[in-house]
């Protein structure tokens, strides 16, 4: 039972970390977020500003929220495994 609880906790906070991860991304200034190549270019301003906004990494997100989900659900499902039945359960 407490390996499955430590094992749930432990996803969860691993999901945690990623979504933190995600929103250090979302919040940084766009500058540190593009490549030095793209600057560059020779880009209207109003491209570069396009090119820009797409920059942000969703893939720490979305790892994030489902490695949250299962490891939430891995934590309250382990501890139905060890117990017994209802029906045999001490009144």
């Amino acid at each position: 039972m407490q390996f499955g609880r430590l094992t749930g906790a432990g996803i969860a906070v691993l999901g945690a970390l990623l979504l933190l991860l995600q929103f250090i991304f979302f919040m940084s200034p766009a500058h540190l977020r593009t490549r030095p190549t793209e600057e560059h270019r020779d880009l209207s301003g109003q491209e570069r500003a396009v090119v820009r906004m797409h920059r942000v990494p969703m893939l720490p997100g979305i790892l994030g929220a489902v490695l949250v989900i299962g490891g939430l659900a891995v934590f309250f499902l382990a501890g139905m495994e060890d117990e017994p039945p209802s029906e045999k359960a001490v009144k």
